[in-house]
């Protein structure tokens, strides 16, 4: 067999075991992903999650090149939405990356490189990403069956690196963080509406 043959057999196994695992995924969907009214978002949105976090060591944004790295916030979307809809091994896996991510001060990068604690860039911190990951435990944990719930011990520091660090941040005489990047990640004066809410919640 040439190389070429080869490597097309290669791809087209690949392709099928992706498709096989796609399959097995939307089969054990709940129930609910299947009403008439949102069954063609529900799929879409479930193929989404799965080809932008399968085997992957954490969940990316899009496969485009600028957009190949995994932010918290996205991150905490997608742990919500697999423990929503079942996938609690995947969502585990997520907060897992987040809290290995995190520094030990609390604080999150903007974004990082698949799977590591490293910054692809030099973009400012964004505190936000506390409050993301202390909704995204949180979330998970009221969709985990009871006998799964044991597990989120194994987060309890991620939940009190976070926890501590947004006490820290709102011990102002105003009780609002300082002034950090936020969704748009651009430089800011101020603290953003977007980051106090989180951090609120």
């Amino acid at each position: 067999m040439s190389d070429a043959r080869r490597a097309r057999a290669e791809r087209r196994a690949a392709l099928e075991l992706l498709l096989a695992r796609e399959r097995a995924m939307l089969a054990a969907a709940p129930e609910w992903t299947r009403a008439p009214r949102f069954a063609d978002a529900a799929r879409s949105a479930l193929l989404d999650l799965h080809v932008l976090a399968d085997g992957l060591p954490s969940p990316v944004a899009a496969w485009t090149p600028y957009w190949r790295f995994s932010w918290p916030r996205d991150c905490a979307f997608v742990a919500v939405a697999q423990a929503l809809t079942g996938q609690y091994d995947a969502a585990l896996k997520v907060l897992r990356f987040l809290q290995t991510a995190q520094a030990a001060d609390g604080w999150f990068e903007a974004r990082y490189v698949p799977g590591t604690d490293r910054s692809p860039d030099s973009r400012p911190r964004q505190l936000d990403g506390c409050g993301w990951a202390l909704w995204a435990c949180d979330r998970v944990r009221a969709q985990l069956p009871a006998s799964r719930v044991g597990e989120l011990a194994d987060l309890a520091q991620l939940v009190v690196r976070s926890t501590d660090c947004i006490v820290e941040a709102i011990s102002t005489p105003s009780g609002l963080p300082p002034a950090t990047p936020d969704y748009w990640e651009v430089s800011e004066r101020s603290p953003t509406l977007a980051t106090c809410a989180m951090l609120a919640a």
